[in-house]
């Protein structure tokens, strides 16, 4: 079992971002490139303290930066969509609820080491 946060594409999720609000809101340039300043300088300076020690966190998202939530959600929402290719090949059930998801999966051992590295 692994952590959605701490899986989210950084870099991805922020092209992904970048392409709803210049394709679906059609943002003004300056105000695509405003959020990803902005979202480049959250998403990649999460720390955080353990003991006396400060750590920067390199993978993932942090779960307390404000902006996670709907951040993995984007990212969640594009994996859904991607997902719609393995419905009646094997994919039998997907549910998320916030960051835990569960799937049903019947088919070969191949079949779903493919399905898992989609």
């Amino acid at each position: 079992m692994q952590s959605l946060y701490t899986n989210v594409p950084i870099a991805e999720t922020i092209s992904l971002i970048k392409k709803i609000v210049i394709e679906e809101m059609a943002y003004e340039p300056w105000k695509v490139s405003l959020i990803e300043i902005c979202l480049v300088a959250v998403m990649n300076n999460n720390c955080f303290q353990y003991g006396d020690e400060f750590y920067r966190r390199i993978n993932g998202i942090a779960t307390g930066t404000s902006v996670a939530p709907v951040f993995a959600n984007i990212y969640a929402a594009q994996f859904e969509q991607d997902l719609d290719e393995w419905r009646g090949k094997g994919l039998l059930s997907y549910v998320r609820y916030i960051d835990d998801i569960k799937f049903i999966f019947e088919g070969s051992q191949k079949q779903l080491s493919s399905f898992l590295s989609t």
